[in-house]
């Protein structure tokens, strides 16, 4: 698992961590963080912060990781405007980072 937390630019602190399997599935979270904050969305930004392996209880930290700046964000997915879903195309992500690194299940590969 992958470990991520939310810089707000405006307050000068890192929200707490959270965990998600791929950068695709963090920016989800992300964009659903930003919420009735998503006209200030400039002041968020995405970072991964590390790894958990769950197997052997280790949490490995990496060099901070910009995955999304929330001014990236296109407007059209301001949920005041959106109904239902909000889909990730045209987030403009660059193609998943770490895909080689976990196997089908879902395990590490070390």
């Amino acid at each position: 698992m992958n470990i991520y937390s939310i810089h707000d630019s405006a307050a000068c602190f890192f929200m707490p961590p959270f965990m998600a399997r791929t950068d695709g599935e963090a920016s989800r979270m992300f964009v659903g963080f930003l919420g009735n904050s998503f006209s200030h969305r400039g002041d968020f930004t995405l970072c991964h912060l590390g790894t958990f392996d769950p197997d052997k209880g280790v949490v490995v930290g990496i060099d901070l990781i910009t995955v999304l700046k929330g001014l990236s964000i296109d407007a059209k997915f301001d949920p005041a405007l959106a109904q239902g879903q909000l889909p990730l195309a045209g987030l403009g992500l660059p193609p998943e980072r770490g895909a080689d690194t976990h196997d089908q299940n879902g395990a590490l590969i070390k």
